[in-house]
């Protein structure tokens, strides 16, 4: 999507665990809401903090209502990976259900700058 070119399915290659001169891919991603700034998992460590000073800011709640169908989609592939494989296999059509496996082991966090008014 142009509107976030930081976002959209990706493959990530990273060295395997199991074998190091085998290569492992990440496939992602998934755009949600991290609750704190460093919480890598998404419901584990949470930093009430930090997600007590998000939902306070006007300009949050502005960018939600904004985009607010783009991250539903994005939550909606977070919890149903199929979906997520559906997508990524636009790219690599030999992908298959049985290729990939969910894991909170990796994840990002990419911060995203934004308005007063909710403007990405």
């Amino acid at each position: 999507n142009p509107k976030f070119p930081a976002l959209g399915v990706h493959f990530t290659p990273i060295f395997s665990k199991q074998d190091e001169n085998e290569i492992d891919y990440i496939l992602g991603p998934s755009a949600v809401f991290a609750f704190g700034r460093e919480s890598y998992s998404w419901l584990k460590n949470i930093n009430v903090a930090d997600t007590v000073e998000t939902l306070s800011k006007l300009s949050f709640w502005r960018m939600v209502q904004q985009h607010w169908r783009y991250g539903a989609r994005e939550l909606y592939k977070d919890i149903l990976i199929n979906k997520q494989v559906d997508e990524l296999r636009k790219y690599v059509s030999q992908l298959s259900y049985d290729d990939v496996q969910k894991t909170s082991e990796y994840s990002g966090i990419r911060a995203q700058t934004m308005d007063e008014y909710g403007a990405l």
